[in-house]
């Protein structure tokens, strides 16, 4: 297999952004960048210099129509996996990749899965506060669990934290990572059916996700310059990123400026 070269990979995954808008636009269907795709796209008018992934993410209505109707699409190179309607895909969330690339990830997640875009549903937080705090530490509990599975015990990382992870997975071994991503997937979809002005993250729970912000922050769609391409941000993009960053304009430390990802990627 041909290894893909970083900039090879960010290419890539625009193509499937652009493949994704143009789905969504046929179809009707809001998405918006998140994370620290819609922090680069703000700061850097593109992708963080020092990162290499593309997040987005759509109200909970939204997410299930996409992954329902782009699901169809079998004659295209691109395809979404999503743990709510693939029980072998492993992840919570669903990610939408290019068939001809393969991805090995330094991870005890074997998911078949190629250079991919992140997708995330933004699911209703209630306005009782105790229940939020309830949802959202359900959420907090399962991650834990899912990421003590999922990451690998290596050479070179700090003894302690192997040993915890050697504990971690004796201890969690007969849970298998389904049980854990249904039940992450149920947690979060708790409130569909309620009405309230807040939503988030809610599979993905943690201290970059924000947390809990208002509905109407994603009520419109503005559109700005990502690298080479015009994709839409929410109209209150400003308090979902100081909810995530705080000061997000302000640089991090140069210690903090390196990609938090590990895998290969290659042509098949």
């Amino acid at each position: 297999m041909k290894v893909i070269k970083i900039e090879e990979l960010k290419k890539i995954q625009l193509d499937i952004l652009t493949e994704i808008d143009t789905f969504c636009r046929k179809n009707n269907i809001k998405y918006f960048l998140g994370f620290g795709t819609l922090l680069g796209a703000i700061r850097h008018k593109g992708y963080i210099p020092w990162d290499d992934d593309i997040d987005i993410v759509m109200l909970r209505n939204d997410y299930d129509k996409f992954i329902k109707e782009f699901s169809k699409n079998d004659r295209s190179i691109y395809r979404v996996q999503s743990g709510d309607i693939d029980k072998t895909f492993l992840y919570p969330y669903a990610k939408i990749d290019d068939t001809r690339t393969t991805l090995i990830e330094n991870a005890n997640n074997s998911s078949n899965i190629g250079i991919n875009i992140d997708l995330f549903p933004l699911d209703i937080i209630p306005e009782d506060s105790k229940k939020a705090k309830i949802l959202l530490m359900k959420s907090k509990v399962w991650n834990c669990i899912y990421i003590l599975k999922y990451v690998k015990i290596k050479h070179g990382r700090n003894i302690f934290k192997n040993i915890i992870l050697i504990l971690s997975h004796f201890l969690l071994g007969i849970i298998k990572y389904r049980t854990i991503k249904k039940n992450i997937i149920i947690n979060a979809q708790k409130y569909k059916n309620y009405t309230s002005k807040y939503c988030g993250n809610v599979v993905m729970t943690d201290k970059w996700n924000g947390g809990i912000q208002e509905v109407e922050s994603f009520s419109e769609v503005l559109y700005v310059d990502f690298e080479t391409i015009k994709v839409p941000i929410p109209c209150g993009y400003d308090a979902f990123l100081k909810g995530c960053y705080g000061d997000y304009m302000e640089l991090p430390p140069l210690s903090e400026r390196v990609s938090h990802h590990s895998f290969y990627a290659y042509w098949k």
